[in-house]
């Protein structure tokens, strides 16, 4: 490790709080105090989705041990929890995941 930038993941507009890889470690997912929650591909860097409708800052995001579900937690004393499809999950229609569970293209 030489502690040098591998690469940029550029997308939320204000800090990030959280941040966990997905269990085959091809995606991560990020939370921030942005309000939104966003998956990511590890290798390229693109946004694969977005999820809004946090009312506060996103402090907490995991990944379900099968790689299957989002889940997210914030200061507004909610927790989201965002059932990814392969489809979804894996960023292929670009969509923007709701609040409480699913993708909208």
């Amino acid at each position: 490790m030489t502690g040098a930038e591998l690469g940029k993941m550029d997308g939320h507009t204000n800090p990030v709080y959280s941040v966990a890889f997905s269990p085959d470690g091809a995606r991560a997912v990020s939370g921030s105090t942005d309000k939104t929650v966003r998956i990511w591909d590890v290798t390229t860097g693109a946004v694969l989705g977005r999820m809004e409708g946090h009312t506060s800052s996103v402090s907490s995001v995991a990944f379900s041990p099968d790689g299957t579900r989002v889940v997210s937690g914030s200061g507004g004393q909610n927790l989201a929890d965002l059932g990814c499809d392969d489809r979804c999950c894996a960023g292929e229609d670009g969509g923007t995941y709701s609040h409480v569970h699913g993708c909208l293209s």
